[in-house]
C-alpha cells in the first residue's frame, strides 16, 4: 500500500491544482454575517426528517417535524410532528395554525423551497 508521502508527490508532479484542493479547509464555505432588520420580520420554516422510518428502525413509524424560527433572535416559534413535511397541503396548514397560534400574519416567511410576502399585518 503506498504511504501519504508517495500519493502527494504524485499528485504534486502531475494534478498540482488537485492537490491545493485536497488539503483541510480548502473547500470551506465562506458565510456572510446573518443581517436581520428586528424581530418578527423575517421568519425561516423548514421540515426535518431527523426521525423518519429509517433513522427510528421501528418499521413504518415515523415522525417528519416541522419548525419556523424567527431570524432576527432565532426564537422557536413553531414546532410540530406531521404526517408529511413534503407534501405542500400540509406545510400550508403548519403555517396558517402558527398564524391562528399567534395571532399574527409575518411579512416575510421563507419556506425551504419559496418565499412569501404577506401584506397584511394583523
Amino acid at each position: 500500500m503506498p504511504c501519504r508521502d508517495f500519493i502527494r508527490n504524485v499528485l504534486a508532479i502531475h494534478a498540482p491544482e488537485g492537490l491545493s484542493q485536497r488539503f483541510p479547509g480548502a473547500n470551506r464555505v465562506r458565510r456572510s454575517a446573518l443581517v436581520a432588520i428586528g424581530p418578527n420580520y423575517q421568519h425561516h420554516a423548514d421540515g426535518h426528517d431527523k426521525l423518519n422510518a429509517q433513522a427510528l428502525a421501528m418499521g413504518g413509524v415515523s415522525l417528519p417535524i416541522y419548525g419556523i424560527k424567527d431570524q432576527w433572535s432565532s426564537l422557536l416559534l413553531h414546532l410540530v410532528v406531521i404526517p408529511n413535511n413534503r407534501l405542500a397541503t400540509t406545510v400550508g396548514h403548519v403555517y396558517l395554525d402558527s398564524v391562528d397560534k399567534h395571532e399574527r400574519m409575518y411579512q416575510f416567511i421563507y419556506f425551504a423551497t419559496l418565499t412569501l410576502r404577506v401584506d397584511c399585518i394583523f
